[in-house]
């Protein structure tokens, strides 16, 4: 197909969502013309490689359960198949004070009625973690920084990581079998609006005249299609505020800190009794949503924070090794004092797409040919099998997704004016 035919499908970003999104369109009808487009060299190297990657059902809302389960269980059958994953389940455990396990008491609720499977941990527990500070937090810097004894922790087990670069690849190969089309270092500056019928008078689409989306502008040309998807993440806000439509999300820097040193080691690989790896699991320590991921890959430890107030939205994709330094290391080395002899590495940032009303993704349609996946709010990666199902059936006017491997879901419950979705307490 030539560059300046028309396809039925565009699809605008290449990461999980939109790679996902492409698959199963193509899945359901081999004959539909889909080509997806992304300013990146390839699949998944936006903000899809620059995430922590975790992957956990341990959500409050049982939307989020729904997405993150069937998700996960098909990323553990694309594995079974052959195509490697790196998934390992090695457990997400957030340390919890008292004060903060007290606060959690309705999301931890909410996971018991929506069959989450988590234990509780008593500190006595917690105490087979290498180098763990359970209880000494009386000195002034603890003091100064709220610090205080850690007394349970919450594990839950159907939880880990996945490779962003393998299951993007994954959905990128099938779309491709099948006949896909993708088209690399190719930014979409804009969308074509155009009214339904052209009478070339100056300024249409007029306010009298029925718009729609005829494709989009990019750096590479124009390219037209029956329906537009915006699969792009933060972008979409981009491509959508001048056009008038709203995008609902907001970006927000998200950073990851490579960390290596041998006095990390029992930690990335002699941590016995969470899990079947040995490791320790994606942790959440009890202070300003700082996180630890130890990759025995790679022989080091990501570090993360989910810090809000002060974080500004917007497009900074800059990272911060005073950030790090002045911010995340001081409360890391009292939790855990191995990381004073450890070393930084490397980092990198993106930006998270924050749907900041109810912390659950929108698949939604604000006009007959445009569809809007966006609002991962960080855990996009975990839930992207059941967005793209969920988008598709969308296109196709159905009204339940069919998630893997037999669970419908009702398609409006992630739209706009027919949202009906719990709102997400259980967040990093």
């Amino acid at each position: 197909m030539s560059d300046n035919m028309k396809y039925d499908v565009i699809i605008v970003g290449a990461g999980v969502f939109g790679m996902a999104t492409a698959f199963y369109l193509k899945q359901t009808d081999r004959a539909l013309n889909v080509m997806v487009i992304d300013r990146e060299g390839g699949a998944g190297e936006g903000n899809t490689c620059k995430s922590a990657a975790g992957i956990r059902n341990t959500f409050s809302s049982p939307e989020n359960v729904i997405l993150t389960n069937t998700s996960i269980n098909k990323f553990e059958d694309i594995e079974k198949k052959g195509f490697g994953l790196n998934i390992k389940m090695c457990g997400y455990l957030w340390l919890m004070t008292d004060d903060k396990f007290k606060k959690s008491q309705d999301a931890i609720y909410a996971m018991k009625e929506n069959g989450v499977d988590f234990s509780v941990l008593f500190a006595e527990e917690l105490r087979a973690i290498p180098g763990l500070n359970i209880d000494n937090y009386s000195s002034d810097e603890c003091q100064m920084m709220g610090l205080s004894r850690i007394k349970s922790g919450l594990l839950g087990k159907k939880c880990g990581s996945i490779d962003p670069g393998a299951i993007v690849s994954y959905y990128e190969n099938e779309f491709k079998k099948l006949g896909g089309i993708t088209k690399f270092n190719t930014k979409v500056e804009s969308l074509i609006l155009e009214p339904e019928e052209k009478l070339d008078i100056p300024g249409e689409p007029l306010v009298w005249q029925e718009p729609k989306i005829a494709g989009v502008r990019t750096t590479n040309g124009e390219f037209y299609a029956k329906t537009t998807i915006i699969a792009a993440g933060v972008w979409a806000k981009e491509l959508l505020d001048p056009i008038g439509l709203d995008a609902h999300i907001k970006p927000k820097k998200r950073q990851l800190f490579q960390v290596k040193g041998s006095s990390l080691e029992p930690l990335i690989k002699n941590c016995p009794g969470f899990n079947d790896l040995n490791m320790l699991p994606f942790t959440i320590i009890q202070k300003a949503g700082i996180y630890i991921k130890a990759e025995p890959r790679e022989e080091c430890i990501y570090v993360g924070c989910a810090d809000n107030i002060g974080r500004a939205f917007n497009f900074d994709c800059e990272p911060e090794r005073d950030y790090y330094e002045n911010s995340i290391l001081p409360v890391l080395v009292e939790v855990f004092p191995q990381f004073k002899n450890a070393r930084l590495e490397s980092m990198i940032a993106g930006s998270y797409a924050y749907n900041t009303i109810d912390k659950n993704p929108y698949i939604f349609k604000p006009m007959r040919d445009l569809v809007i996946v966006s609002g991962d709010s960080g855990s996009g990666i975990m839930k992207c099998d059941a967005v793209g199902r969920i988008a598709t059936a969308l296109y196709w006017g159905e009204e339940y997704a069919i998630l893997y491997p037999n669970v419908p879901f009702k398609v409006s419950k992630l739209g706009v004016e027919t949202r009906d979705v719990t709102f997400e307490r259980f967040v990093i």
